[in-house]
């Protein structure tokens, strides 16, 4: 524990500076922005400062763990497939809302040891708002504890996933219209906030009731599984199973029952 914490000061003081270079690049208002896969993958030369910064830091500091970045990594096969210390980092995470100039993007940095997560620092600059959280240590923002909401109904609950991004079922060509008449339709508020970060924070915290999202990649997830958990949140995979950083989709939700409920409505909405 005592390591654990000395790890969650480091990564705390490390996404603040991140995210103080996010704040500083948007008040300059210019930046090179390039197209990676299509054009709604972008990647900036922020991105990549930002994260060669936390890597270079961390490894000055830790030289015998391992890394994972996204703008540095791209065998999916291999992460966490080791028991080593390994730092998961997404530089900014919203990407497409930074180079928008929208205030919606975080710095994400998690730890896993021995494959499995217990740590996670998510800065959210523009919000002014750091969420940190260690395994059984509980989940706190700017140090102040953090829970869930004790939402548990679809009709009482705020909403968060992106459309139609990540939802591309041909063998379902009225899955999106079903999916609104189910959920979003019937639940009491739906937003797109366009970082799945930033998103698992509002969950965690209590200010949103469920998450969820498809084709998503380790570094999104990582940092916000370690919060939403440790403020009594529950995560699992779209079609119920348990979570797997490296399946790519999550349900994460303040409780079992509501996360179950929307794992119902997304199975069939796919029929």
């Amino acid at each position: 524990m005592e390591k654990l914490d000395e790890y969650l000061n480091v990564a705390i003081d490390l996404a603040k500076q991140a995210g103080q270079m996010i704040i500083e690049w948007h008040r300059k208002g210019s930046f090179e922005v390039n197209i990676k896969s299509n054009v709604k993958d972008l990647v900036t030369e922020v991105d990549v400062k930002i994260e060669r910064f936390i890597f270079d830091s961390l490894k000055q500091r830790y030289p015998e763990h391992r890394f994972i970045g996204e703008e540095s990594v791209n065998d999916s096969n291999k992460y966490l497939a080791w028991d080593e210390p390994t730092w998961i980092v997404d530089p900014i995470d919203g990407t497409m809302n930074f180079a928008h100039f929208s205030p919606w993007c975080s710095v994400s940095i998690g730890l896993a040891i021995k494959q499995k997560l217990v740590l996670g620092v998510i800065d959210c600059p523009h919000l002014g708002r750091t969420y940190s959280a260690i395994k059984d240590g509980g989940a706190h923002c700017n140090g102040k504890p953090i829970h869930v909401s004790s939402i548990n109904e679809v009709e009482k609950a705020l909403i968060q996933t992106e459309i139609p991004v990540g939802f591309k079922f041909p063998k379902s060509p009225n899955f999106a219209d079903k999916l609104f008449d189910s959920i979003y339709w019937k639940c009491q508020g739906f937003r797109c906030v366009g970082s799945c970060c930033v998103s698992l924070c509002l969950v965690a915290e209590g200010a949103a009731d469920v998450y969820f999202m498809h084709g998503l990649k380790i570094w999104d997830m990582a940092a916000g599984y370690v919060i939403v958990t440790e403020a009594g949140g529950f995560i699992c995979s779209i079609s119920g199973e348990n979570f797997d950083p490296n399946k790519g989709s999550l349900i994460a939700a303040s409780n079992s029952v509501l996360a179950t409920k929307i794992v119902e409505r997304f199975r069939d909405s796919k029929q």
